[in-house]
């Protein structure tokens, strides 16, 4: 026997999305930010959309987060900074600032005032602008003016990248990315091998020359930025190995500097020609 498939209201409206009924989508979903956000991003993938219906989908979604009366219960507002990011990207791949500056502006000026867990749905978010934004993108333009990035500090405490990134300016992607390149928060993380975070990721390098590569960018500064502050860490682990108090936390730090010998030499295997 044949089992049949459960009709759930997401099916149903993916359904009327998919048929390109969209009145009927939003007469089942517009209330709730989880089926607005796939409304959104329905239309953003269907070529037969015009803008005009979109703006009118995002209109409704920042009239949904600006709307204190309709939130059901304290993470409303949570729940509404959760499904924005999953449509954001599409934002910002199209470029459409004048909604992205929009949305932050609210996000950030309703956001950090509440809970803990939103407070991170917001820094999520903040991060997520300092990754996607342009070199020319003014961080005060979207809500992040310098009096409510200094309320933040304390949230980004040993990361030398976020908070920089929104409070200084660039006169070029070129330097941009040169920069990005000698903030180690922004080029490090987890690495499986030697158990430990904030190291070097040379696939996030790789990235950032890449994109160095495609603007003509000076690779040779490039390069020495990144091989220094490789060279810098394995001397600090390999200093903490000498200095350790006790056999485990010397075999840690030994793990970690043999970890970054062997990624130095394949940096400078991948990446100096």
């Amino acid at each position: 026997m044949i089992k049949k498939k459960e009709v759930t209201l997401e099916s149903r409206i993916n359904d009327h999305c998919s048929a390109g009924e969209y009145e009927n989508a939003l007469a089942l979903g517009a209330d709730d930010p989880f089926y607005l956000s796939r409304i959104i991003i329905k239309a953003f993938e269907d070529a037969n959309i015009g803008r005009d219906m979109i703006d009118r989908l995002l209109g409704m979604y920042i009239e949904m987060m600006e709307n204190h009366s309709a939130w059901a219960s304290e993470n409303r507002f949570r729940y509404c900074l959760i499904w924005f990011d999953h449509f954001s990207y599409y934002l910002w791949q199209k470029r459409m600032m004048e909604w992205l500056r929009r949305f932050y502006r609210i996000i950030i000026l309703l956001g950090l005032e509440k809970d803990e867990s939103t407070r991170r749905e917001v820094r999520h978010l903040i991060y997520r602008f300092t990754e996607l934004a342009r070199w020319n993108d003014n961080p005060k333009e979207f809500g992040l003016l310098p009096g409510i990035l200094n309320g933040l500090r304390r949230d980004y405490r040993g990361n030398d990248y976020v908070i920089p990134r929104l409070t200084r300016t660039f006169s070029s992607e070129e330097e941009l990315l040169l920069w990005k390149l000698g903030r180690v928060s922004a080029i490090s993380d987890f690495d499986s091998d030697a158990q430990e975070e904030g190291l070097v990721s040379l696939d996030m390098v790789s990235v950032i020359f890449d994109r160095i590569r495609r603007i003509n960018g000076d690779m040779n500064r490039a390069r020495d930025i990144v091989e220094a502050i490789i060279k810098s860490q394995l001397n600090e682990w390999t200093i903490v190995a000498g200095r350790a108090r006790n056999q485990k936390g010397a075999m840690q730090a030994l793990r970690v500097s043999m970890v970054m010998a062997k990624k130095l030499e394949e940096y400078r295997s991948r990446f100096r020609e």
